[in-house]
């Protein structure tokens, strides 16, 4: 349901199914969402904390390249299988926004 502007009772409903949501939905599973993440991160610190913590929690399975280019190369990417691309913005070889331009060129 489209909320129109100044629509204060509706919006006070919509919040309330909102946290009813995710309340019923436990992301601790594994696979429960089950979206493919493209992680492309040059600080290996980074790239082994931020996905395990977040995205696998969520059950989301993560891909993890070290650069903008292994990243706009990578087969997953050309098969259509990753759903979601987090890109670092400054990164050897080609950087966050040139790979998302290139990403975004070429469809995804």
């Amino acid at each position: 349901k489209a909320l129109a502007a100044g629509d204060a009772g509706d919006a006070g409903d919509a919040a309330a199914s909102a946290s009813a949501a995710e309340s019923a939905l436990d992301l601790s599973l594994p696979g429960r969402i089950g979206y493919r993440v493209l992680h492309a991160e040059d600080d290996e610190f980074v790239r082994l904390t931020l996905p395990l913590s977040t995205f696998r929690k969520m059950g989301c399975a993560v891909v993890q390249v070290a650069d903008g280019r292994a990243a706009v190369d990578h087969p997953d990417v050309a098969s259509g299988q990753v759903h979601c691309v987090v890109l670092d913005n400054q990164m050897p070889v080609l950087s966050g926004a040139g790979a998302g331009r290139e990403l975004r060129a070429h469809g995804f």
